[in-house]
């Protein structure tokens, strides 16, 4: 199925901008063939052809980026996203500015950006997750086992199977810094 500009505006103005958000996000990951085999920034950021200055799109394009294994990218659509919408929440965009530098493996980097984000959204999981493998892997381990006592307070599933993140290094790297701040082998 081909999707036109007009067709975009006509379903933008019939289902409004959350569906056309989604639906935009979902034109730029078929163009790209799937996550997998996402092409150059062109084809898997279609939304930004159609509004360059829309930043909830450039934060979307962050989240695929950052799924695709590259994190980089990622993280300069994020930063983009944060210029071009300065009042919006920011904990989102810092999680995946955090978890961007956690994958590039600027760890320091990574804990300043987490604890931005749990400064916004205290309760958040994902944020938690991702500094305890953090300071984990920085060989924090007092603060790492902090960080999973907290994290046990709000939820069960410490671990996660984290199959959204198509980088089979990523992965490990995030999971295997959650194992070794719970104190398991790696």
């Amino acid at each position: 199925m081909i999707f036109t500009f007009a067709l975009l505006d006509q379903f933008a103005q019939e289902n409004g901008t959350r569906r056309f958000t989604f639906a935009v996000s979902i034109c730029s990951v078929r163009r790209s063939n799937g996550i997998r085999g996402m092409g150059p920034p062109s084809s898997a950021a279609f939304h930004h052809q159609l509004n360059p200055s829309f930043a909830l799109g450039w934060q979307r394009s962050g989240w695929l980026r950052l799924w695709a294994g590259q994190p980089d990218i990622g993280i300069g659509h994020f930063e983009t996203a944060l210029r071009l919408n300065p009042l919006q929440e920011r904990a989102d965009h810092y999680l995946g500015i955090g978890m961007g530098h956690f994958f590039a493996r600027r760890f320091e980097q990574a804990v300043a950006t987490l604890l931005l984000s749990l400064q916004e959204a205290p309760v958040w999981v994902p944020t938690h997750r991702f500094l305890a493998s953090c300071h984990a892997h920085m060989g924090r381990l007092a603060e790492a086992r902090q960080t999973i006592r907290r994290l046990r307070e709000l939820t069960n599933d410490v671990v996660p199977s984290a199959t959204h993140w198509r980088n089979p290094e990523h992965r490990e790297l995030f999971l295997s810094g959650l194992r070794l701040a719970m104190g398991q082998p790696t």
